[in-house]
């Protein structure tokens, strides 16, 4: 796997629409400050909400190219 760029150019419709949401913005901010893999729920548990709600936005970002698998583990 390679590893994730320091920087990102945001240009594409729905990696804009991806960052349109405060629990996605949430998530890149504990996802970027922690520096380590998560899992959803460890995630969900950081942010205090419901995993099964989180995963819906988290995919959402991974769709988008905003998240990598490398930093998000078992997200079944």
């Amino acid at each position: 796997m390679s590893a994730a760029p320091s920087a990102l150019t945001i240009g594409r419709p729905d990696q804009l629409k991806a960052l349109g949401h405060p629990l996605r913005l949430r998530v890149l901010e504990v996802l970027g400050e922690s520096g380590e893999q998560l899992t959803n729920r460890q995630l969900a548990q950081r942010l205090g909400v419901d995993p099964g709600h989180l995963h819906f936005h988290v995919r959402m970002l991974l769709s988008a190219g905003l998240v990598w698998d490398e930093a998000l583990t078992g997200l079944d």
